[in-house]
């Protein structure tokens, strides 16, 4: 099902062509900037009197709701964090993604991804800084960060009235004041000023920068954005395999555990006996790893920035970890890093690590997959040079036999054989590609809900040893 498009407007008159960004002069004593974030999912750019109309997870006003449904089951109305997920002209950007969204006659931006989200105010708006390096406590690092070039043409239109816009995660409502809203990671104020913007966006190594520059007068009736032409995204994998799939409509996909709202932490994961382990929003060198118990005693388990991702073992008897000094070590899952024991130095900070069995796990590394073999003294089995995923994440399927990595800008498919990782499939995320759903692998286009579940991988690719 196609998303649905907004009717776009004539393009509002502007004073300026989209220029380098041309950064305020610092504020008295470099004060940090305003930061926000999310729990996995998108960060909303939302005008401030548009803000209260921001209705999160929570059902549309006015809309029918079968009784005890909460979000995350099916069956009920679509959210506004629905629509997040699947926003207009969506534009694949180095660190998640950019679209837009009517909310309640104006415009709101939608950001992707879990990243760290900083409004850096400029001479003519602001930019949107967001990306795993970036901090608010550092506003001199980010504004020189800022591109002078490579900047894309998005949209025209955005009016702003009150003059300010707030970003939070999108899973929470809005209200018209920001303390008001109360999303986990805060809410980041940006003060660009009334009138009507022209939205550009750029990237620079792991960073994503989205730019709103003043270009007219604010109307009294917010214009219509309107959109850079969008290319029609194509089938995945038309030069690979024979796929033997079957069509899912998206009511009926499998639905994921929504940890993060239950826990308030990013990178949940559940052990045995509802052991939930993840890691405090924000950015990995200031957060802590915690323990979750399963009457909801928290118990932290790292030091803040002192590891970069971590997950139970196989047997849910270990937690196996990664430090941002990249570093693999395990220790006792009721335990902490204090009782940890190193077990392999890698060359590159790692993403994540992915258990398979007792003995074997799938690691990230920059730009190599590694195979682990956990028995004994750890060891890399086999490593795969890849192009460089930022932070990819890891999907076992089969029972350990097929393992997907990737989030930006591709995707990986891997089987394993014996002690060697074989890559059988990559695919580029703006066409589409392959994602993993309760073990299930399915694949899917941008811009359709339904996906085409593969059946049986092995009879896909037969011919692997």
């Amino acid at each position: 099902m196609a998303t649905k498009k907004a009717k776009s407007s004539p393009k509002a008159k502007s004073s300026s062509k989209s220029k380098p960004a041309e950064v305020a002069k610092a504020p008295a004593k470099d004060a940090a900037l305003p930061e926000t974030t999310s729990g996995g999912g998108p960060v909303v750019l939302v005008p401030a009197e548009h803000a209260a109309s921001w209705r999160g997870t929570s059902a549309p006003k006015g809309a029918k709701v079968p009784a005890g449904w909460t979000w995350g089951k099916s069956g009920g109305p679509t959210t506004d964090y629905d629509r997040a997920l699947e926003p207009n002209d969506l534009k694949e950007t180095a660190r998640g993604s950019l679209g837009w969204l009517d909310v309640a006659g104006g415009q709101a931006l939608i950001l992707g991804d879990e990243q760290t989200t900083v409004w850096l105010p400029t001479d003519d708006g602001g930019v949107v800084v967001r990306g795993p390096d970036v901090s608010a406590a550092d506003p001199v690092a980010v504004r020189a960060s800022v591109p002078a070039s490579g900047w894309k043409h998005y949209l025209d239109g955005l009016t702003l009235k009150d003059g300010r816009v707030f970003l939070f995660d999108s899973a929470f409502p809005g209200a018209p004041k920001p303390e008001q809203i109360k999303a986990d990671d805060g809410v980041a104020v940006g003060k660009p000023g009334p009138g009507t913007y022209t939205v550009s966006f750029a990237q620079s190594g792991t960073t994503d920068f989205i730019r709103l520059s003043r270009g007219g007068k604010a109307s009294a009736k917010a214009a219509k954005p309107k959109p850079a032409p969008a290319k029609k995204a194509a089938a995945p994998a038309s030069d690979g395999p024979a796929w033997k799939t079957r069509r899912v409509a998206h009511a009926a996909l499998p639905k994921t555990p929504n940890l993060d709202g239950k826990t308030g932490l990013s990178l949940s994961r559940q052990g045995p006996g509802g052991v939930i382990l993840g890691r405090e929003r924000g950015a990995p060198a200031k957060a802590r790893y915690v323990r979750v118990a399963a009457d909801g005693t928290r118990t932290f388990i790292s030091q803040p920035g002192e590891l970069m991702y971590a997950d139970f073992s196989a047997d849910g008897r270990t937690i196996l970890a990664a430090t941002l000094d990249q570093k693999l070590i395990d220790f006792p899952a009721g335990g902490d890093t204090t009782q940890a024991t190193p077990r392999l130095t890698c060359k590159a900070r790692v993403w994540s690590i992915q258990p398979l069995s007792p003995t074997r796990a799938v690691v990230a590394v920059d730009a190599e997959v590694m195979l682990i073999g956990l028995d004994g003294t750890w060891r890399v089995l086999d490593g795969v040079r890849v192009a460089p995923i930022q932070v990819p994440m890891i999907d076992v399927l089969g029972g350990g036999r097929w393992v997907l990595v990737g989030r930006d800008p591709k995707i990986h498919l891997f089987a394993i054989v014996g002690d060697m990782l074989r890559l059988v499939q990559t695919w580029v995320q703006t066409q589409g590609g392959m994602v993993a759903r309760d073990g299930r692998p399915f694949l899917y286009a941008k811009g359709q809900l339904d996906m085409d579940e593969v059946l049986n991988l092995d009879e896909v690719y037969p011919t692997i040893a």
